[in-house]
């Protein structure tokens, strides 16, 4: 239902990709609704260290698949890391983008692909 309701509303899904037995992006695919998968959770500590790590490892993982998704709460030290993060972006070769542009919709994928 909720999905469905996100759908009706020309809203998209974002998994947090915790656990490999989501149903959600199946459910999203049978909807031909549009969605994305993070890569990963960035505070799953909330610590400096640990969120710092974690945005190393989002780094090799972008690097390697040419995108990635980190998702985070709204913790004060997730913001904090966060924007100093962001402040260092470009100098690292990395370009923040829009989770919208990272999504995939798998029903209009296939229409294209269809196409003469």
């Amino acid at each position: 239902p909720v999905l469905n309701a996100l759908n009706q509303r020309g809203l998209m899904y974002l998994d947090s990709g915790s656990t490999t037995r989501s149903i959600a992006p199946a459910v999203a695919r049978e909807l031909k609704m549009t969605y994305a998968m993070a890569t990963l959770t960035l505070d799953e500590r909330a610590s400096r260290k640990d969120i710092d790590r974690k945005f190393g490892e989002l780094e090799r993982r972008a690097r390697r698949q040419k995108q990635a998704i980190g998702i985070a709460s709204p913790y004060p030290v997730s913001l904090e890391r966060i924007a100093n993060w962001t402040r260092q972006l470009r100098a690292r070769g990395f370009v923040l983008a829009p989770v919208s542009a990272l999504t995939r919709n798998d029903a209009a994928a296939d229409a294209t692909a269809a196409k003469p």
